[in-house]
């Protein structure tokens, strides 16, 4: 991490020159790990800027000092010289090549990425001495005999370290200042410009010509500033109006269109998007910098904007010059701190060489150690003091110790039974540890426990692990056994649940042993606590994730098996067995699997099986017959994989069989159903078009096609507005926005629009359409019917009707009335022919009139004309109104009429006159349709919601094929005295209108030979 981390954050030492650390970790790695270490440290950190540069050589620049460093170090035991020394014979060198020819980069610039990585390394090798030095001097390294350095090596990492650090400030400060004035020099250019230009055009402006050619202005202005300034970096200016837009420009603004111009900021930098290297994208950048300009009393911007490149240019030439400047510096500080560190600890050298042989005299029995020197310097001269005097009294001391050497020795046998504990305890540290006595009581735990479990040392100090590891749900037996083995002083090994201090649960395998004395007897217990919640976690993850495939495969039926290629052995689950319809247990070979598969498919699937038998392609899927005992044949699907060994031999084959004949079934019926649902579609005489939501068409019908004239093709992903009138996309949104407010049952109503045709033509159009879902996503399908016909015929009828109304209604009331006073007999006598002929005459009058009321009524219904006053009244008067109001054409065809039931004391919800109407004609029809001395009955039934009133005959009756007929337009029953019975067949359809209009409903009960009974319920 640490080597990742030094690569990552990287120090800018100038312009384009970046520092990395990644070294720095590797050699640490080296000096305290050894060789594998710091090539492995040195390897990460490679291959991170192998990723993340796009080439490798860093890596193999970094494993490669290692190496080199360590080889060097052997002679030479200092680690900035051994680094120093690699760098100026073979990195830098093989820096220069590696980036010159493979990267294909200009010599100078190889030249000067080599400079900057020697120094680089160098650098890191002097803070990585640095690094070991501080070690050693802290308190870290007085525990680390690995870490001791000398004096020399001391003051050589300081000096080192100082010079490096002074050097490379020194240049950060330079590039830092440098940047920062030519920085500046382009904000003070820009800002003249921008004073220049905008004073120019206010004089312009204020003379007055204002705002009318702003670009003929700024190019006359920035002319006259071009002249003034001499800008070696092309500034160019522009103007902007109050809403942002590019009004007027002298060059090209590069930076107009990404960024929003405040004049209120300074210079601002803008860099170009795309993928490029980070110096060319900054190169490839402009300074931009604006100021308010005040036009006609709007205020608009003046911004200017000049090239990077220059600057970076000049700025790279320096960051060249600084690297050479340091790698020189670097290269003769090394040598001179090395000769310095020397010259200044050669006295200590010396005194600690004079040091080492008094101890071998002591050491040796001689009381006259070496003599040391004196020295003009005072701190050496003390310490030379000092070592006299200490060696006489150490010689005199020497002879006093060894008298208490075989004290020493006695004490060293107490202890090691306690080191001996000591050492198991280390040995183990990377868990719990719990040390007893032999009552269980704890003597001592370790940071693990603490860590794993929460409790201190101090907080368990003397207690019993049980009284505050176990919990409500620890396994008691499991505790019992422990503390069986405990009091036998046996060993033991268990997993057990335990809690930390906050109450959390976590398990653990707890191994105890007894602790013996130097005598053998058992004087305490060590346990070693291994956390296995994650483990036991992860068994119970498995465990529930088999259950899970084992319920997906049993509810899937789907079988597995494998043939293990090398013994030749096959397995199957009983699942493959009843898919297979072979008996389970039954030894599988090739033969038992030819014998069920159809012979058909045989030859294919071992086909597939040879090629799945490659490396390239071991995956086999195929479908293929097989004749079940008892179901007959079906139809197998088998995916596999064929699994290889290391020299790509197929050692097995593992894989899954489902039966997928109910499925093919399926789709085969789905692709008929398809295919029906196509030829439908392309022979029904409505147009069906599919559109999106965004108003596309989708799909276009035969129907279509010859409705509107175009061909699918030509209307595939068009909007739907080219069919309609005026191509009005509006009009179909107003549809869908209508459509989504209706009810159900309203959005199944056409509705009437106009349509346009590929000739041009607009026609009437009936068009409905539903939305519903096709691939997730939402779609409307539209049903398209062409009325052109249909309203021609309404047309007509309209007219029709209109003749009947004013050609035919007044002259025949004019007949009819002269018809009725003839027949009154007030203008005299008739013979008696003439009076029949008379009375002929005027019941056709009547019939005819009341042919021309139907029509009439009828169209006043389709256009809804007709007019109901609603209001409720007794429906027993009404009943009697009615009665009374065709009594006389009962006597008159002998027929008996007469409400035979109790009626209800409720009011009705109708139309007065269109009530007794419908009553009327079903009344009247029931009389004609009636033998004479026959019963027309008039009954009436209630519920709690709506009220039914029955006229019941018994005539004729009506078949039952005729029934849903009835109460349509112009339909009479065709009997053999129809034609005898009076009637225009209109009666019966204005009847069910006119309910329909007052909410209610009619119907029709008839039997043949028995009568009928017609009805109308209405709600209360």
């Amino acid at each position: 991490m640490a080597a990742l981390a030094g690569i990552y954050f990287e120090l800018a030492i100038s312009f384009s020159v970046a520092f990395i650390f990644g070294s720095v970790a590797a050699l640490l790695a080296l000096q305290f790990l050894g060789l594998l270490p710091g090539l492995i440290v040195a390897a990460v950190a490679g291959a991170y800027t192998w990723f993340n540069w796009g080439h490798p050589y860093v890596l193999l620049i970094m494993t490669l000092e290692i190496l080199c460093v360590r080889l060097t170090m052997r002679r030479i035991n200092n680690l900035v010289l051994s680094d120093a020394a690699f760098w100026l014979v073979i990195g830098g060198p093989l820096v220069a090549i590696l980036y010159w020819k493979p990267l294909d980069l200009p010599l100078d610039s190889a030249v000067m990425i080599a400079l900057k990585q020697s120094a680089n390394g160098v650098m890191n090798a002097s803070i990585a001495t640095f690094i070991v030095v501080g070690l050693a001097l802290s308190p870290i390294g007085r525990n680390h005999p690995k870490l001791g350095v000398s004096y020399t090596g001391v003051v050589f990492a300081v000096l080192m370290f100082l010079v490096t650090v002074v050097g490379a400030a020194l240049i950060v400060l330079g590039s830092r200042d440098l940047f920062a004035t030519e920085r500046l020099k382009v904000s003070e250019t820009l800002q003249l410009v921008l004073l220049l230009t905008r004073e120019d055009l206010k004089q312009v402006i204020d003379g007055g010509s204002g705002g009318a050619d702003l670009q003929s202005t700024l190019d006359r202005a920035a002319a006259k500033v071009d002249a003034l300034i001499d800008s070696k970096t092309g500034v160019t200016v522009g103007i902007l109006d109050p809403q942002g837009n590019l009004v007027a420009q002298h060059g090209t603004l590069r930076s107009f269109e990404q960024q929003t111009v405040d004049a209120g900021e300074g210079m601002q930098r803008w860099e170009p998007q795309g993928d490029m290297a980070e110096l060319q994208r900054t190169a490839a950048g402009r300074f931009v910098k604006s100021l308010p300009l005040d036009i006609d009393g709007a205020p608009y911007v003046i911004t200017a904007e000049s090239a990077v490149a220059p600057m970076v240019a000049k700025l790279a030439q320096s960051s060249r010059n600084d690297m050479f400047a340091l790698a020189v510096i670097m290269l003769f500080s090394t040598l001179l701190v090395q000769m310095l560190s020397m010259m200044t600890t050669r006295t200590i050298r010396n005194l600690a060489q004079l040091s080492s042989r008094v101890s071998q005299a002591i050491s040796a029995g001689d009381q006259s150690p070496p003599t040391f020197p004196k020295s003009n310097i005072q701190e050496y001269e003390m310490l030379s003091t000092s070592l006299r005097e200490m060696s006489a009294q150490i010689a005199h001391d020497f002879a006093v110790l060894s008298d208490l050497k075989d004290t020493l020795e006695k004490r060293v046998r107490l202890r090691t039974a306690q080191l001996k504990r000591l050492s198991q305890v280390a040995s183990q540290t990377t868990n719990g540890v719990i040390i007893t006595d032999v009552r269980g009581r704890i003597e001592w735990i370790n940071d693990g426990l603490t860590r794993m479990t929460g409790f201190a040392s101090d907080e368990v100090m003397g207690k019993r692990p049980a009284s505050f590891l176990y919990g409500p749900k620890t396994d008691m037996e499991t505790v019992a056994q422990l503390n069986a083995a405990l009091a036998l002083e046996q060993d033991f090994e268990a997993e057990i649940l335990h809690y930390t201090r906050t109450g959390q649960e976590f398990w653990t395998e707890v191994s105890c042993s007894a602790l013996h004395d130097y005598r053998g007897r058992v004087n305490g217990y060590m346990a070693v606590l291994t956390d296995v919640t994650e483990l036991k976690e992860s068994a119970t993850k498995l465990e529930r994730t088999l259950e899970r495939l084992a319920l997906a495969l049993d509810a899937g039926h789907i079988g597995v098996w494998e043939w293990n290629i090398e013994t030749d052995t096959t397995f199957w689950d009983d699942t493959v067995y009843d898919i297979f319809g072979v008996e389970p247990g039954t030894e599988i070979n090739v033969d038992v699997w030819k014998n069920a598969v159809h012979v058909d498919d045989v030859s294919r699937n071992q086909q597939l099986l040879e090629l799945a038998l490659s490396p390239n392609d071991n995956v086999l899927e195929d479908e293929y017959r097989i004749h079940h005992k008892t179901r007959g044949e079906r139809i197998v699907k088998s995916v596999s994989r064929v699994v290889f060994d290391d020299q790509k031999r197929p050692t097995r084959i593992t894989g899954i069989n489902f039966d997928v004949t109910e499925d093919r079934q399926t789709e085969i019926e789905i692709r008929e159903l398809a295919e029906h649902t196509e030829t439908v579609l392309n022979n029904i005489v409505d147009g069906i078009i599919t559109i999106d939501l965004q108003g596309a068409i989708l799909s276009f019908n035969t129907a279509a096609e010859n409705i509107f004239g175009y061909r699918e093709a030509e209307v595939l992903g068009r909007h739907f507005s080219v069919l309609l009138d005026g191509g009005n996309t509006e009009q179909l949104a107003a549809l869908i926005q209508e459509y989504r407010g209706l009810s159900d049952a309203d959005k199944r109503v056409a509705r009437e629009i106009q349509g346009r045709r590929k000739s041009g033509a607009d026609f009437p159009l009936e068009f409905a359409f539903a939305e519903i879902r096709r691939d997730g996503q939402k779609v409307f399908v539209g049903i398209a019917r062409d009325i052109t016909e249909r309203k021609r015929i309404e047309r007509m009828t309209k007219e029709f009707i209109s003749t009947i109304n004013h050609e035919l209604r007044t002259p025949l009331t004019s007949i009819q009335g002269s018809l009725k006073l003839i027949d009154s007999g007030m203008i005299g006598a008739l013979p008696d022919k003439v009076k029949k002929m008379v009375s002929v005459s005027l019941r056709n009058s009547d019939r005819l009139r009341k042919l021309i009321d139907d029509m009439l009524d009828i169209d006043r219904m389709i256009s809804g004309k007709m007019r109901f006053n609603m209001a409720r009244h007794p429906l027993e008067p009404l009943l009697e109104q009615v009665i009374s109001d065709n009594q006389g054409f009962a006597n008159s065809h002998g027929i008996a009429l007469a409400l035979t039931s109790d009626v209800p004391g409720v009011d009705i919800l109708v139309d007065r006159d269109r009530f007794v109407q419908i009553m009327s004609n079903f009344i009247s029809n029931a009389i004609k349709f009636s033998d004479p001395e026959g019963k027309v009955e008039v009954a009436v039934a209630t519920t709690d919601d709506d009220v039914t009133v029955h006229i019941v005959d018994q005539g004729c009756g009506i078949p039952a094929a005729l029934h849903e007929q009835i109460f349509e337009q112009f339909f009479r029953v065709d009997s053999s005295d129809s034609s005898s019975i009076g009637g225009t067949g209109l009666g019966l359809s204005i009847a069910k209108a006119m309910a329909e209009q007052m909410n209610g409903t009619v119907g029709l009960h008839s039997v043949v030979g028995e009568g009928s009974d017609f009805w109308i319920k209405l709600p209360l």
